[in-house]
This record gives C-alpha cells, structure tokens and sequence, in this order.
C-alpha cells in the first residue's frame, strides 16, 4: 500500500481539495491518502461548495493535524503552500517530497461570486496538478473516474479535430506529390495516412475539407482528373521543407519551388517523385471515397503501389528498412510531431502463436505486486513458458541478490532490470520466487 499525505497551513481548503482529487483520480485499494495541517483551521465550506460543483462530496472530511501521521510510514508528502514545505516535519521513509504550491482562496476579497470564483480558480489549478502527479509518479488510477466522456456532435469541428488528431497518434505523413492536366504540380503532406494491404499493396490517405471555407485542396482536385500520385516518406531532415508545403499556394505556384525540394521522374505515373525523400511510391488511384460534405469532412483516397523506390543507405545488412537510419517523423496532435529513431524506438518481439503463460497464470506474487508494472506483468504473460529453476539459479548466481528471499526485495530489484530493458535478468530474478 502507498501511502500519501497533503500537507498544508490549516488542512482546511487547498489540502483538502488535493486529497479528494487524489482519492478520485487513484485506485484507494492500492493508496492510502491522507491530508493534514502544520495547524487545524477547520473545513472551509466553500471549498465543499466548489468540490460538489465537479461531482466531489468532501462534506464528511476532517481538519487533521499532521502530528497524527507522524508514526506512518509515508511514501510522498505534498506540500501545497510555502508556510508548510518550511515547515513540514521529518518523515524518515518518505520516498519523494513533492511542492507545488497554491494560493489560498480562504483570503480573496470582493463580492461572493468573486471569491468562489477564486476559489474554483484554485479547485482548477489543483485538479490539473493531481492528473499531473498520477502521471509522472506512475500512480495508481482509477480508470473509471480519470476518462473523460466527449459526444462527437457535443463539440465544434476544429476542437474534435484536435481530439481525435492527439489520440490517433504519432501517425505516418504520407507527402502526396501530383500533377494536373496542364503540367502543375503540386506537393502536400497528409497525416490521415496508412498502409492497409500488401496484397495487393494499399496505401490509403484522406484529403479534407478544410474547416473554414468548406473548401477542397489541389491534390484531390488533381487525382481526381489523373488517377496518379506519388507518396513520398518524411525524414527528419526534409520536416522543415515538408512544413512549408502545408502552406496554402495558389493552383499555379509549385511547393516544389517554394520548399527547395528537388523533382525527379517517375517510371509508372506523370506525378514527380521527391528525391530527397528516401522513399517514393508511385501509386494508382483505384477510388475515392467521399465521407461527407461539410467542413473537416474527408475523402479517403485509395491507391495501389505501382513501384517503390527506397534508398539504399537506409537499409541494413539484411535488405531490411533501419528504423535509425529511416529517421521518419510522425505527427501528433496540434503542432507537436515525433522523431522516430533513437533510444526510444525499441524492438518488442512477442510470439503470435500458443501456448503463452498469460496474465491470469501469472503467481500470486507477481499479480499482487505493489512494485512490479503493467508493462512488466504483460511481458511474463507474453512468455511461452517460465525458465528451468537451475538456469535462474545459474544465470543470477553472479548478482550478489539478498540470501533471503524477500519477495519485496526481489521485486525491487528486477523492476530494475524491466527498466534497463533486461527482460531476461528480470524474469530469472521473479523465477527464484517461484521455487
């Protein structure tokens, strides 16, 4: 059980009001929350007033002096004013002192509907730095209480876009090269982008509306008249150039020019390929698929690879695409993107065929861990079967693991492993527990 105390001058408003979001947003059969004051200056009832606003009942909370937890072990302590972190007492096992401090709404002046409002400003600023700390600290969540439930017709088209863009996400960017009858091309990156068949080959992009204007773009008008296009891949050092071909040209002015990058011939269709893109597929466009007639409305364009072209210097010794050497670039919501190479690119091989040991086999003491993670958990159950005792024994004879075999302890320490992404160490660690 984690154990995790508020702290504040008077336990009376902001500590309280940090307690009840904790006690919402966590799953209370793994933390104990408490709050308390370096004094007790009662439970303010507009703080009450505010919490049963956003669904939170604290009328039954009390003001605590934090004298009472002294004797618990503690994991976190919040300090959510400045009075207390100066003067926040000793917990000797406590984990990690966190403060973030809050102005006290109990001392806003003006009229009534000012100082609530002070008050929700407050309730806000709390709620968000709870959602924050359960986050960053890993915490456990109640998932029935931290969803938030959004009607698609409840919201303007530009806020679900931005919804929807932020949850599906980092996409690919399909950077859609075309030409239209009289010889103008045009350049454009799309983000409503996948691969859907390798037999036949598919890749399908979505050109649209735009929101304001309720207007069509150059590409859909151009496939629609040719049938062609060419998709080429985003690398990390063509994003800059692939961002000013987002930029609405008129008909007659090539992103090409503007963007600086180079057209090369295509072998199957009339649409140039981008030669600094390190790959280019020629595609025909079997169908368009219009979704609707209304701002934010697409249509899915269907296209079949003709012939790809792919640079040599991305590949690896095997004739296999290298993701570090790739270097793509996806897109995320807002103006955000992602760099899909380095440390946090990671092989993740797991077996699709059965047997597997599951998640609802997994020993007790792996399943009742307090250390251990759902991502840990989920790499045992993916696991054929458990290693042989004397091969654990073996491969963790030269750890220097504690002679006594304290499930705490051992968990401890293959958790860091699962960190270092030593799968196998850790698993040998957890298997002593199972003899």
């Amino acid at each position: 059980m984690i154990h995790f105390l508020v702290l504040c001058t008077g336990n009376s408003c902001r500590s309280q009001m940090a307690h009840a979001y904790l006690e919402y947003f966590c799953d209370t059969s793994k933390i104990k929350i408490y709050s308390a004051g370096i004094e007790t200056h009662g439970l303010n009832p507009k703080a009450v007033k505010v919490l049963e606003q956003d669904g939170i009942d604290i009328s039954h909370y009390n003001s605590n002096h934090v004298d009472q937890y002294r004797d618990i072990e503690m994991d976190y302590v919040w300090t959510v004013c400045d009075h207390a972190a100066e003067h926040c007492p000793v917990f000797p096992s406590v984990i990690k002192k966190i403060h973030i401090g809050f102005s006290d709404p109990a001392k806003a002046v003006g009229t009534e509907e000012e100082i609530i409002q002070e008050f929700i400003n407050v309730r806000n600023q709390i709620k968000y730095s709870v959602l924050n700390l359960i986050h960053e600290l890993e915490l456990p969540v109640n998932y029935n209480h931290t969803k938030k439930t959004i009607l698609p017709q409840s919201l303007a088209t530009a806020e679900l876009h931005q919804y929807l863009l932020g949850s599906v996400s980092p996409r690919p960017i399909a950077f859609v090269s075309t030409i239209d009858e009289n010889g103008n091309t045009n350049l454009a990156p799309y983000s409503f982008f996948n691969a859907f068949s390798s037999n036949p080959p598919i890749l399908v992009f979505s050109s649209n509306r735009r929101v304001e204007g309720n207007t069509t773009k150059d590409t859909l008008s151009n496939i629609l008249k040719t049938k062609q296009c060419v998709i080429n891949v985003v690398n990390y050092s063509i994003v800059r150039q692939m961002m000013v071909c987002s930029v609405d040209f008129p008909h007659d002015q090539s992103e090409f020019d503007f963007s600086g990058l180079t057209k090369a011939d295509a072998s199957q269709v009339k649409a140039p390929l981008v030669s600094e893109s390190p790959v280019n597929l020629e595609c025909e466009v079997t169908d368009v698929v219009t979704l609707g007639d209304q701002g934010g409305a697409g249509h899915l364009i269907i296209c079949k690879v003709l012939c790809l072209h792919i640079s040599q210097t991305v590949l690896d010794d095997q004739n296999r695409i290298d993701p570090h050497k790739i270097d793509l670039m996806g897109r995320m919501g807002r103006a955000f993107y992602v760099r899909a190479s380095g440390p946090n690119v990671m092989a993740l091989p797991q077996s699709q065929q059965l047997p597997i040991i599951g998640y609802q086999n997994l020993p007790k003491h792996i399943l009742q861990s307090e250390i251990l993670k759902a991502n840990d958990l989920g790499y045992l159950a993916g696991m054929k079967s458990w290693p042989a005792i004397s091969e654990s024994i073996q491969k963790t004879k030269e750890l220097n693991l504690p002679t006594v075999k304290s499930t705490e302890e051992f968990h401890k320490i293959a958790r860091q492993y699962f960190d270092r992404r030593d799968y196998d160490t850790a698993t040998h660690i957890l298997n002593l527990l199972n003899s």
